[in-house]
This record gives C-alpha cells, structure tokens and sequence, in this order.
C-alpha cells in the first residue's frame, strides 16, 4: 500500500526575445514571487556573469552609493570624490602636489597644503608632543606673513612682549633701564606726573625726589603711565624716575 503526499510542481520558464541591443531573459515565477515578471538585460558581448561569492575582476562599472567593507585600493582615482564618516590611511603616502580640506558645510572654508615650492628630496615633518588636547589659533593677517620657530632669526614687528610673564635675557642695559624726568609742572600743587615709555611691570618704578628715594604707597602710587603723588613736589625740586621698559 501506498501513501500519497502532496505536492508542488515549480515550473520556472524562461523566454528569450529581442530587446534594443540586448537580448533580454524574462521568467516567469508566479510561484516564488507575487509581484509578476521578472527582466533581466544581458549586454550583446561575450563575457562571464559574476556571482555573489565568486573572485571576480570588474572593469568599466559605475557603482552608485556602494558599501565597501575592508578590502584594498590600487590605481589611480580621478575627479572629486566626498567620503563621509572616519578615513584611516595606515602606511601609504597621500601622493599630490596640493591637498585641501574643505567645510562641509560651507566648502570656501579651506585648509590647503601646497608642495610647488618645496626643494626636491625635502620632507617637513610635522611631529607633536602634548600630552593634552591643544588648539592652535593662527592669526587673520592681511598678506601673507611667516610662522616663527624657536631657533630661527627673525625680526618681529607689531609685537608686545609682557615683562611680567617672560624671561628676556641678553637685551642691551640702555634698551632695559629708562632713567627720565617725569612729564608734568612741579609748582607745590600739581601731583599728577607722567612716565613715557610706560613701565611692563609697576614694580620695578623707583621714584626719586631732589635724590631721596620715596616709598611706594606712601610717598606716591602709579597707574600705567601716571604717577600720582601723596605730597605735591615744592617748586624747584627735582623728580626722577628709573625703572624697566620691559
């Protein structure tokens, strides 16, 4: 005795019928599939059809928005191209004569690298040693200006170098120590005199009247450029004041 079980009979056809310059495969999966006919378009050239799991070698292939997990480039690229997300390079050399970073937002905010000018067998290393994270603030300048390094010679201009917070060594005696007569009208009531230059650091202001030296805060107290005295000098006496102009 036999025992009878159901089943299904899957028939897939398939027809072949000229379409333009190709040749197209249409089948017929009514079974497998709900939404209709299938197409598939075979270019009019001998060539192999690549599967999903099989080593195969693509040429003249435009690929839209693809997902490419690990892998490695070679060749030449050509045209602008925008990555999103995080590009690591491990070992390769960015090979160009000009390189540029651009906002994403706003692509005429550029950061530009340029080799045209450097001397053949060359390299500027650029090598970092904090151990927090630093943000280095270059200046708006109005033409092209030049970085300063710590054992190059340079003349700098347009500069002020605070006395109170660095350590100027080898600077000429007459370039430190101002010597003068403080600008203003001793006549037994004025106390307001003035120094030019103005002193970096208050501190190092000692005021002499007819040769004595007077006492901070007691005798008088500064303000930048401006001393102001507790006594107002007798006509006919003499102020003097020395102090550092850095």
């Amino acid at each position: 005795m036999f025992k009878s079980h159901p089943f299904s009979l899957l028939v897939i056809l398939f027809s072949l019928s000229a379409f333009g310059s190709a040749t197209r495969i249409q089948q017929a999966d009514s079974l497998i599939s709900s939404d209709g006919t299938k197409s598939y378009s075979l270019p009019t050239a001998t060539d192999t059809l690549a599967g999903l799991t099989t080593s195969s070698t693509f040429t003249n292939k435009t690929i839209t928005s693809p997902t490419i997990n690990a892998g490695a480039l070679s060749g030449t690229f050509t045209g602008a191209s925008t990555f999103s997300g995080g590009i690591t390079l491990t070992g390769s050399s960015l090979i160009t004569d000009a390189f540029r970073i651009e906002n994403a937002a706003t692509t005429t905010k550029q950061l530009a690298f340029f080799l045209t000018g450097q001397t053949a067998s060359t390299t500027l290393t650029f090598a970092t040693s904090q151990t927090t994270s630093q943000s280095l603030a270059v200046p708006n300048v109005g033409a092209a200006d030049s970085l300063v390094t710590n054992a190059t010679t340079a003349t700098l201009t347009n500069k002020t170098i605070s006395g109170a917070s660095n350590t100027l060594s080898q600077i000429p005696v007459a370039t430190q120590i101002q010597n003068i007569v403080p600008t203003g009208t001793v006549n037994g009531s004025n106390t307001s005199f003035t120094l030019s230059p103005t002193p970096a650091v208050v501190a190092s202001v000692q005021i002499y009247q007819n040769g004595i030296l007077l006492i901070p805060t007691t005798d008088y107290a500064i303000s930048g450029s401006t001393i102001t005295m507790v006594t107002a000098p007798a006509l006919g006496q003499a102020l003097q004041a020395v102090y550092s102009q850095y």
